[in-house]
């Protein structure tokens, strides 16, 4: 397929002034990629909306482009351009370079694009709707519930001379009236790229289809002692979320955080973590300015230094909280990433700022003085991190060369350098296997009930609270990718189960590699002089227990690779830690072992009936 078209987006400078900017979008005979100009530098948000938006476009015209890549090109006069408040109109683009319909050039939009077709709220609305009218516009289409506009102004009043008094005010105003009597400007709310597409084409007949593979349901999970602390990490994050939904103003966010209620109520605690991430951070998005959302950046980056610095002063590392640690500095890390190289862009700024909260979290629960029973060198850690990132190069590369999109392994892989560079060797492993769990994800094609089956044949046998959790998130993003039709949920699905398959395995303790801190220290005791982790003259009782962990971790890694899934068989061995059953974990009636039972039957029709489609579109 061919074609192009050109159109125009509104934006908010730093400054928080409206401007316009050309988006144009080419289509050529390819392999289903996006590719991105990279000159202004555009931001991961921004490339995040474009793949949703091309999915979405794809199902409302019918027209599958997996055998063409989508070329988009943002002209503006800022070095970076970032967010996702242009993918509605990234949508509006794609379909009319896929069909030839013209853009009416008198109707602009905001708002992001979720891949169920939802328009979603974003900030600087009011600013966006000035540059609109001053573009020519007539109308001008904002996501619903956002037309109340929350400015918190800060005003300084002297009352008397040398006495200055500094005050907090909020000033609300309705878009759609202002627009209406000082802009001459049709400003209206829209919730679904349908109302939006209607707008913006004449004549365009195409809507999002109700097509779905049979629904998978969503159960009740049971909960363990172990997920006490995520648990604690999604209500502080749920409580963050309510609090900016609240300063905003605006009823947009009511629904997402109702799911998120809804999920943690389920004990999917990473899942409504992750909703409450979204939440604050948009809320925040549509009355922060760029002044304040740096300035909170700095202090909690201050502040986390300082909890990171002391978590690191010794030359050993606890094995018990290698994965609460890892979670953590892996979290402040990206927030150091991101607002380092888009210090000027709000939304990465908000990002940063959500997961420097949700570190100060996660390592807030961790003994900060404690030595630990088993621990693990940092020398040791760091050439674990080497090779871990070193592998997942390897399969970003190969993902590469066979054609697939591996914009998100590739930031991955970023992330993994930077803290190595750090000195930070469990946020690198982490990264490395995110990298490569992207990459495994992105290089699977297929329709979608056969993108959820992939998803689901992945598995393991996970008693890490933090693996336990994105296995649970997996379920539900399995139960999204069914409710919404959505290929790029069903790979998701399959990236959070594979990243924790790896998170699961990442630190298992081998003999030699971990000791006590008294075989730290090469003091003696009854059962003679230490020797790196064994003895010279037999064996200790810690080395028996730990040669014995060794041993079931390898039967456990040779029984499950016997067990390969069709998504083995399609892209090579993925190791797995145990079996489906899912032993020590729950029993049969555990809300996993439901889950599974519900939809075996249900998910095997779905791929069959998928097969048989191969090649249309689903």
């Amino acid at each position: 397929m061919t074609g192009s078209a050109t159109m125009k987006l509104v934006a908010v400078t730093t400054n928080g002034s409206g401007i316009i900017t050309d988006l144009s979008v080419e289509i050529q005979p390819g392999k289903g990629r996006i590719l991105t100009a990279t000159s202004p530098l555009i931001g991961t948000n921004t490339q995040n909306s474009e793949r949703v938006a091309k999915e979405v476009a794809e199902k409302m015209t019918g027209i599958s482009l997996d055998e063409s890549d989508v070329i988009m090109t943002i002209s503006s006069e800022a070095g970076t351009v970032d967010g996702p408040s242009a993918g509605a109109a990234m949508v509006v683009g794609i379909i009319s370079a896929m069909t030839r319909k013209e853009i009416n050039p008198l109707v602009l939009v905001t708002g992001t694009i979720d891949p169920d077709g939802t328009v979603g709220p974003v900030g600087g609305v009011l600013a966006k709707a000035r540059a609109a009218a001053q573009a020519g516009a007539k109308v001008f289409l904002i996501p619903s519930g956002t037309k109340i506009q929350v400015e918190h102004v800060k005003t300084v009043d002297s009352p008397s001379p040398g006495v200055f008094v500094e005050q907090d005010q909020t000033v609300r105003t309705d878009i759609v009236k202002y627009g209406r009597e000082n802009l001459g400007l049709d400003v209206r709310e829209v919730s679904s790229i349908n109302e939006v597409a209607r707008e913006a084409f004449s004549g365009f007949n195409g809507t999002m289809p109700e097509v779905r593979i049979e629904e998978i349901p969503l159960v009740q999970e049971n909960y363990s002692d172990a997920e006490a602390g995520i648990r604690e990490i999604a209500r502080r994050g749920l409580e963050r979320a309510r609090e900016a939904a609240n300063s905003s103003g605006s009823s947009a966010f009511d629904k997402q955080l109702e799911e998120a209620g809804r999920l943690y109520a389920m004990n999917y605690f990473y899942s409504a973590a992750n909703e409450a991430f979204l939440v604050a951070k948009d809320a925040k998005g549509t009355y922060y300015n760029l002044t304040q959302a740096k300035e909170e950046v700095a202090g909690k980056l201050s502040r986390m230094q300082e909890i990171i610095s002391e978590l690191n002063a010794s030359d050993r590392i606890p094995i018990e909280e290698m994965s609460q640690l890892a979670a953590g500095e892996q979290r402040y890390l990206w927030a150091r990433f991101y607002s380092d190289n888009l210090p000027e862009d709000l939304d990465s700024l908000l990002s940063a700022s959500e997961w420097l909260s949700a570190s100060e979290d996660i390592l807030g629960q961790l003994d900060r003085g404690g030595a630990g029973e088993v621990s693990m060198p940092r020398a040791s850690l760091q050439v674990k991190a080497s090779q871990a990132m070193a592998d997942a190069s390897g399969k970003v590369a190969a993902a590469k060369s066979s054609g697939a999109d591996t914009f998100l392994s590739e930031r991955s892989l970023a992330l993994a350098q930077f803290a190595l560079s750090q000195g930070l060797p469990l946020p690198a492993i982490y990264d490395s296997i995110d990298a490569e769990a992207h990459a495994i994800s992105e290089s699977v094609e297929g329709t979608l009930p056969e993108l959820v089956g992939y998803a689901m044949d992945l598995d393991a046998n996970a008693t890490d609270p933090w693996a336990i959790n994105y296995l649970k998130h997996s379920e539900y993003l399995i139960h999204r990718a069914s409710l919404i039709a959505s290929r790029e949920e069903a790979r998701s699905a399959m990236f959070i189960a594979i990243r924790a398959i790896r998170v699961q395995d990442a630190f298992k303790v081998f003999p030699g590699t971990a000791i006590s801190p008294r075989e730290a220290g090469n003091e003696t005791d009854e059962e003679g002089p230490s020797s790196g982790g064994f003895r010279d003259a037999g064996f200790a009782p810690r080395d028996v227990f730990v040669m014995i962990l060794f041993s079931v971790s390898i039967t456990l890694s040779v029984y499950s690779l016997y067990r390969l899934s069709a998504i083995e068989r399609r892209l090579g061995p993925l190791p797995r830690s145990g079996d489906k059953e899912k032993k020590g974990r729950a029993d049969e009636s555990s809300g996993r072992r439901q889950w599974r039972l519900l939809v075996r039957e249900g998910n095997r029709a779905a791929r069959e009936s998928g097969a048989r489609a191969k090649g249309r579109r689903f």
